[in-house]
């Protein structure tokens, strides 16, 4: 996927989304008849008469974070999943809730995971993740301390990293690395940017 072009690698996680999408909506919810895919795919739609409902794909956003801890030498909080081998460490992720804006899912997750409150959120960038159909929205968030309270059911751990720590075990020599890919080295490739000496 690395050597794909921004354009393929948009196709690609497009058609595999809708795929996914199509295999799994087959039957009308309203009324349990079969559906059919409309226009090329882009909706399906009951066949029952009197029923007819339409259904469009939808995509379930998910909220990625770097979380920053200002100082004269700032660091950024990862954290070892549960499921992750040991030394591989990441940032914190999660689904968006219903009723809920970006940037309170944020907040939530965070205090969940790590329980940190945040003094400031702010938008990065975003990317389309079809496993199966989220939407990642990338986030720089300021702690409001360094107390790390983790949850215990999700992470296993969870360390505050300076620019050059972080930069050390990212390198080929390191034996250990941090599970980032796409939106997420974004995330950590910017921040060390803006703070490695």
């Amino acid at each position: 996927v690395a050597q794909l072009s921004p354009m393929e690698a948009d196709i690609i996680a497009r058609a595999r989304g809708l795929l996914y999408w199509h295999r799994q909506r087959q039957f009308c919810g309203v009324c349990g008849y079969k559906t059919i895919n409309r226009h090329a795919g882009a909706f399906r739609q009951c066949l029952q008469n009197g029923c007819e409902t339409l259904y469009f794909p939808q995509i379930s956003p998910a909220i990625i974070t770097l979380i920053e801890l200002p100082g004269s030498v700032p660091k950024c909080l990862l954290a070892r999943h549960r499921e992750a081998s040991p030394g591989q460490y990441s940032t914190l992720s999660g689904f968006v809730e219903v009723g809920e804006n970006l940037e309170s899912a944020v907040h939530r997750e965070v205090m969940e995971e790590v329980g940190l409150a945040l003094h400031k959120v702010t938008y990065q960038a975003s990317q389309g993740w079809p496993f199966p159909g989220a939407l990642m929205i990338g986030f720089r968030a300021t702690a409001a301390d360094s107390n790390i309270k983790i949850d215990q059911r999700e992470l296993i751990e969870a360390k505050w990293f300076t620019a050059n720590e972080v930069k050390q075990r990212l390198g080929p020599e390191s034996g250990n690395s941090f599970n980032i890919d796409s939106i997420e080295k974004f995330l950590v490739e910017s921040w060390i940017k803006n703070h490695s000496n």
